[in-house]
């Protein structure tokens, strides 16, 4: 049975969309994420957003090319982090566990 308590942490509702991380999920992930690699130019994406787009990708099984475009990275920047992290094993189960 659903408690006001636990309705109130699992909330999704607010700006953005349901697929978007709370603030809890998003610091227990953003530990998982690796740096930027150094020597290169610093990184300016905001990797939650970056997050927040595979999830809405994710969640409603949109083609890359119907991300919307307003609250997420351009969608050839988001292929690009989901691909790299792909490469190096990130989303392996256990890698990081």
């Amino acid at each position: 049975m659903w408690t006001d308590e636990d309705r109130k942490r699992h909330s999704q509702s607010g700006v953005g969309f349901p697929s978007n991380l709370t603030d809890e999920q998003w610091q227990r992930l953003e530990g998982l994420i690796p740096a930027a690699k150094p020597g290169g130019r610093p990184r300016k994406t905001d990797m939650r957003a970056a997050m927040d787009a595979l999830f809405y990708l994710l969640r409603t099984g949109c083609p890359w090319r119907y991300l919307p475009g307003a609250p997420f990275p351009p969608r050839s920047t988001v292929y690009n982090i989901f691909r790299q992290f792909q490469r190096e094993g990130v989303w392996e189960l256990g890698r990081n566990c």
